[in-house]
């Protein structure tokens, strides 16, 4: 999967869809092994994201050393 922003939408009428904007433009892949793959990514960075008080105190350690 090349690198690239994207939106992970999951519609009542169509199911899962992924908008994907990279240098070359952006398109709507329609096979689902590219829209697989790219709820695969978002699943990813959700398991590895801080939880919002995990990121408070980040935010408050890299504060506290640039201040």
């Amino acid at each position: 999967m090349a690198k690239s922003a994207f939106v992970l939408l999951q519609l009542e009428s169509t199911g899962a869809v992924v908008y994907v904007e990279d240098v070359a433009g952006a398109n709507y892949p329609e096979e689902t092994a590219v829209i697989d793959a790219h709820a695969n990514a978002y699943r990813r960075l959700r398991n590895a994201a801080l939880t919002t008080e995990e990121s408070l105190e980040l935010i408050g350690r890299v504060k506290a050393e640039y201040s």
